[in-house]
């Protein structure tokens, strides 16, 4: 009988580590579970950005814009960039945290377009918000213009400054809102923004525009 006692004792002992062993392995599967579970459900895909909006800052021209609604889903920003009708390329990648970016190097007298995406952390945008920017030449005033008569011919005389060049428009006073032109060539618009200095010979309008 003794030893029947012994393998009985063996066997319930037995069957109570095989419980814990059970209860151990079931556990640390729920723990991995969980564990995994974040990394492998796929992110939410952010909104759009709002608020989109592009100054002058320098040389450079400046975006700003508020974060999606939630901020959470978002990772990074991406702006890209694209003259009004060309298509836009990438142009920089933006901490979640920052929403601004400057473009340090447009070209004076482009109208740009200007798109920023948010992005999760699988790498996915969310909708495109865009801006339209016009980038203004880099203009001062002129100094000392002056004109003169000199027999048919109206000359213009100014200052000039250092470093900077120099383009001469001329149109009529008469509409009141005149189509500017170089006198080189007179089919050829004038930029759209206003001349500095301007003069006036009869009913001859000239304008004098600096620029680097």
């Amino acid at each position: 009988m003794p030893g029947t006692t012994h393998s009985v004792v063996s066997a319930a002992q037995r069957r109570s580590r095989y419980r814990a062993l059970i209860f151990l392995c079931a556990l640390l599967l729920a723990l991995l579970g969980c564990s995994g579970s974040s990394d492998d459900d796929p992110a939410p895909t952010p909104g759009a950005v709002t608020d989109l909006s592009a100054t002058m800052e320098g040389s450079g021209v400046r975006l700003q814009w508020s974060a999606p609604n939630p901020a959470d889903n978002v990772a990074q920003y991406r702006v890209y960039r694209g003259e009004i009708n060309g298509g836009l390329s990438r142009l920089a990648e933006v901490a979640a945290a920052d929403a601004r970016f400057v473009d340090a190097e447009p070209a004076n007298g482009t109208v740009y377009r200007y798109r920023v995406v948010a992005l999760n952390r699988d790498n996915q945008a969310g909708p495109a918000a865009e801006v339209e920017f016009f980038v203004a030449y880099n203009t001062t005033p002129v100094r000392q213009l002056s004109v003169s008569r000199d027999e048919w011919y109206g000359k213009l005389r100014w200052q000039p400054e250092s470093g900077y060049r120099y383009q001469v428009f001329r149109g009529t006073s008469r509409p009141p809102k005149p189509c500017w032109s170089r006198p080189s060539s007179p089919n050829t618009a004038m930029p759209p923004q206003p001349v500095p200095s301007l003069c006036i010979i009869g009913w001859r309008r000239c304008g004098i525009s600096a620029t680097r």
